[in-house]
């Protein structure tokens, strides 16, 4: 890595809003080109269905996060290796804990929202693996962001929006329903932490 002078910083910041900008576009491409695919692929049910399974696990990575990542990147002085390294292990094992509640709880979701099919539950429990996958590549994306490599980082996402919809969209061709949504997310998740990882080493 280069060493972070001022200049160094400055010119990683005027590139960042290049980056920022670009990818902005490029993502709003991606995703509008992907829906309209999707739309006509997949039933409304499908879509439906999927938005209740990820609005609660949003609700569970709230837990997952509690602050810490956000609390390192505005750290004034640089995390240590044991800072980075405690972060990540506690992050990887509330991830891992919520899994486990998640897939010993997802029968109960269908308690909340009767109308919901049997195979919720396991959208649900499958769904839970990209908490992992987010927790692998926290430590890295911090990086980047407290290094200002927003180019990178810019990669990283839409790596990963473009593998969510070619995945999905080839799914739902093949007619797998909602489950193009599901292992689109999963193909996401694995594609966007290989590449952070790939793009800024670090191992706890």
């Amino acid at each position: 890595m280069a060493e972070l002078t001022p200049q160094v910083l400055k010119r990683r910041a005027r590139l960042g809003i290049v980056w920022l900008a670009a990818r902005t576009g490029l993502l709003q491409l991606i995703v509008l080109g992907g829906t309209v695919m999707l739309a006509r692929l997949l039933e409304p049910r499908d879509f439906g269905i999927y938005a209740i399974v990820q609005f609660t696990m949003t609700f569970f990575m709230y837990f997952g996060d509690a602050g810490l990542g956000a609390a390192l990147i505005q750290k004034k002085t640089t995390p240590s290796q044991r800072e980075l390294s405690s972060v990540f292990y506690l992050q990887l094992g509330v991830a891992l804990v919520l899994v486990a509640i998640v897939g010993l709880g997802a029968e109960l979701m269908r308690y909340l929202w009767s109308d919901l099919p049997a195979e919720a539950v396991w959208l649900m429990r499958v769904l839970s693996l990209g908490l992992v996958l987010t927790m692998l590549r926290v430590i890295p994306a911090i990086l980047m962001e407290r290094e200002l490599l927003f180019g990178r980082l810019s990669a990283v996402d839409v790596a990963g929006s473009v593998s969510f919809y070619f995945t999905a969209v080839t799914l739902a061709w093949l007619d797998f329903g909602v489950w193009a949504l599901v292992v689109g997310s999963l193909a996401q998740g694995l594609v966007s932490t290989a590449l952070a990882l790939g793009l800024r080493p670090w191992r706890p």
